[in-house]
C-alpha cells in the first residue's frame, strides 16, 4: 500500500495536476506547529503591542480578525517576523509529511532565501474579507524569475503550503490543474 501512495503522489506532483492533496498532517502535528505559530504570533504583539498582548492570547490566532482593527497589520507581520525559530523548523522537518517528501526526493534543504541563516518556513495571517492580505492570482516562479529571495543554482523548487486554520471550502489556498506545464507570460515592474 505504501509503494502505491508514493506512485499517486509522485504522478500527481510531476503530472497533469501539479500538485497532491493526499498527505497529511497528524492531529498532534497540526497541534504543535500551531502552538510554534501562536508563540512567535505572540511575542511579536508583546514586543510591539504590550498592552493588547492577553487580549489577543484569549482571542486566539483563529480569531485574530475580530481584533486586528486595533493594529498595524501591514507593520506588525513583513515577511521576516513571520519566519520561524530554528528551533521551529528543527521540530517540524521531523514530522510525517517531511518524512514522506523524502521519501519521494530523498534529502533536501530548505531554502534560506531572506538569508535567516537557517532553512525557512514561514507562515501567512490572511484575515476575512482583507484583500490586501491575499495576492492576485499568479505563479510563485514569477517571484523568483524576478529575483525575490536567493535559491542556490542548479536546484528544483518544490513549494509545500499548509493550512493551519482554516474552514473546508470558505477559505485556503487556489491552484490551476496543470498551471505549472504552461508557459505564462508576466512581466515587473517597480
Amino acid at each position: 500500500m505504501h509503494d502505491v501512495l508514493d506512485n499517486i503522489c509522485e504522478s500527481k506532483i510531476t503530472g497533469a495536476d501539479g500538485f497532491f492533496l493526499g498527505v497529511k498532517l497528524t492531529k498532534t502535528e497540526l497541534e504543535t506547529i500551531r502552538m510554534l505559530i501562536k508563540k512567535q504570533w505572540l511575542e511579536r504583539i508583546d514586543q510591539q503591542y504590550p498592552d493588547l498582548t492577553h487580549k489577543f492570547n484569549d482571542l486566539g490566532m483563529e480569531r485574530y480578525h475580530e481584533l486586528s482593527h486595533s493594529l498595524d497589520h501591514s507593520a506588525l507581520w513583513p515577511k521576516c517576523a513571520r519566519i520561524l525559530p530554528k528551533s521551529a523548523v528543527k521540530i517540524i522537518r521531523t514530522m510525517s509529511l517531511f518524512t514522506k517528501l523524502e521519501s519521494f526526493y530523498g534529502h533536501f534543504m530548505l531554502s534560506d532565501e531572506e538569508n535567516v541563516g537557517w532553512e525557512e518556513m514561514y507562515w501567512r495571517l490572511v484575515r476575512p474579507n482583507e484583500l490586501s492580505d491575499v495576492g492576485p492570482l499568479h505563479a510563485d516562479a514569477w517571484f523568483w524569475a524576478l529575483g525575490h529571495g536567493c535559491t542556490p543554482p542548479n536546484t528544483v523548487r518544490i513549494k509545500v503550503w499548509i493550512a493551519i486554520y482554516c474552514e473546508t471550502g470558505k477559505n485556503g489556498l487556489k491552484l490551476v490543474p496543470g498551471s505549472h506545464n504552461k508557459e505564462w507570460r508576466f512581466h515587473g515592474e517597480l
